[in-house]
């Protein structure tokens, strides 16, 4: 479908691995990812796929106020 459509294309459905994620974009099956059910399951889900790819989330500034509860999450997930 993504080669024929010439428009980006997402994949959707049983994603909740951030390595699987990452593989199907870098492979060039999908320009997106959806993942719903995987953030209604782990809502720390960005967190852990950060961790997974050695990686850091940034807060934004205008969520300066949660940046407490933020890192508590994040050192949870580390």
């Amino acid at each position: 479908v993504r080669k024929g459509a010439d428009i980006p294309t997402r994949a959707v459905g049983l994603i909740d691995d951030p390595k699987q994620a990452e593989a199907i974009l870098t492979e060039g099956r999908a320009d997106m990812v959806a993942l719903a059910r995987a953030f209604l399951a782990d809502p720390r889900w960005g967190w852990r796929a950060a961790a997974t790819f050695s990686e850091t989330i940034h807060p934004a500034p205008q969520l300066a106020r949660s940046v407490t509860t933020m890192q508590h999450w994040m050192k949870a997930t580390g």
